[in-house]
């Protein structure tokens, strides 16, 4: 098994790259405008979730904003 440390230094740029896309996503939940934008950042969640290996990742509508779920 790798050592945390060196894990983290080998995935460091792909793990930041990732954070990067998923921040440029305007997901301001405070402005409708946006709703869109927030159901497109739970989409890339849930794609992540299952991307590391949760099996179980969705998006939930609700009758405000989508949750994501994941197990």
């Amino acid at each position: 098994m790798i050592p945390p440390e060196e894990f983290l230094e080998d995935t460091r740029d792909q793990g930041l790259n990732e954070l990067e896309e998923f921040l440029r996503i305007p997901s301001i939940s405070s402005q409708p405008e946006r709703a869109d934008d927030v159901r497109r950042a739970a989409g890339h969640l849930a794609d992540q979730y299952q991307r590391i290996g949760l099996q179980n990742a969705e998006v939930i509508e609700t009758a405000g904003h989508p949750v994501v779920y994941a197990d």
